[in-house]
């Protein structure tokens, strides 16, 4: 459809009339994109009161799914950080330039992968009388957060939700110790996803490699790699000689789980940076950010980040039953994750 024709259809719908026809008028300039990411989005439009008496406004921003209420005031300075004063009526005759602020808390109901939803935004007159439609899109964010205290959170109850269930697999076991397990490159994947995880989503975030990467991304890269490194040192930490098996260490189960909560959290967390990292790139090179691309990167992050669930839950109840001093079943050199 036309662009010349989508406020014609929107005003059917309705029941409006489009800009220009009597008393709120819009003046011409386009409104730049409300990103909801921003602390207070908003957007900034001049409006002209053709009546006789002075008006208000009132309106929301309309994409034929959703309807999102939209505040007005009558910024000091065109900042969209400051908070402005309240919106005073609008004088016959006279032009004004009035921030638009929409409800971030609505809109962050919309949630799936970053993207940008093409509406409407609807101006009328509080007292009453046609409206005035004009093209805005919203940015929407991404399911992954929209902060680096979300991006390190999510990952961290992910990690802690699964250490979870493995304790109530194997509690009879969490007051007992079991032989050390061994940390080796070659060995401890966990370790290395979150390695090798961090250091990409960290030289991604220094050299920003998309315009939407932020400096966040390079922070939580430097912490899940961090967490990567810690986890066996915390480990070793735990462990002590056996006096029957000198040349033999071993330590507390929940030590071992403990290890495992960090190892995990910085496999999950690097993950998802990533997959957040490939995403903004997949939208660089398409030039959208409803791609198919970007798409597939974001259902492949989710099925390796499930794939590695599975695994883990495997190879922490096979580790802890194998290895238990009391009752020794081992048949292999555990490895820490």
């Amino acid at each position: 459809m036309n662009r010349w024709m989508r406020p014609l259809v929107w005003a059917a719908l309705l029941g409006t009339s489009v800009a220009g026809a009597q008393g709120i008028e819009l003046l011409p300039g386009t409104p730049r994109p409300l990103d909801i990411r921003a602390a207070s989005p908003c957007t900034f439009v001049t409006v002209m009161n053709r009546g006789t008496t002075p008006a208000t406004l009132e309106g929301e921003w309309v994409n034929g799914v959703n309807s999102v209420p939209v505040a007005f005031d009558a910024p000091a300075v065109p900042m969209c950080e400051a908070a402005g004063t309240a919106l005073t009526p609008i004088q016959p005759q006279r032009a004004r330039t009035v921030r638009v602020k929409v409800n971030s808390a609505a809109l962050g109901t919309l949630l799936g992968r970053r993207s940008v939803l093409e509406g409407h935004l609807v101006l009328r007159a509080a007292q009453g009388g046609p409206a005035i439609l004009t093209p805005l899109a919203v940015e929407k964010p991404s399911l992954l957060g929209r902060t680096g205290v979300q991006r390190l959170l999510w990952p961290f109850v992910l990690a802690c939700l699964f250490i979870l269930g493995v304790a109530l697999r194997v509690r009879r076991a969490l007051g007992q110790e079991m032989f050390a397990a061994e940390w080796a490159p070659e060995k401890s994947w966990g370790s290395n996803l979150a390695l090798i995880t961090g250091l990409i989503t960290t030289v991604g975030g220094v050299t920003k490699i998309a315009e939407s990467v932020t400096p966040l991304v390079t922070l939580t890269g430097v912490v899940f790699t961090l967490l990567g490194l810690a986890a066996p040192l915390l480990y070793r930490a735990t462990l002590h000689s056996l006096a029957a098996h000198p040349d033999r260490q071993a330590g507390p189960v929940w030590g071992y789980l403990l290890a495992s909560l960090l190892t995990l959290w910085g496999a999950f967390g690097g993950l998802i940076t990533l997959g957040a990292l490939l995403d903004s790139l997949a939208n660089r090179l398409s030039g959208t950010s409803d791609d198919l691309l970007g798409t597939l990167v974001m259902v492949l992050t989710f099925l390796i980040v499930l794939a590695v669930i599975v695994f883990s839950w495997q190879r922490l109840v096979q580790n802890i039953d194998e290895q238990l001093v009391a009752a020794p079943k081992r048949h292999r050199q555990s490895a820490l994750l």
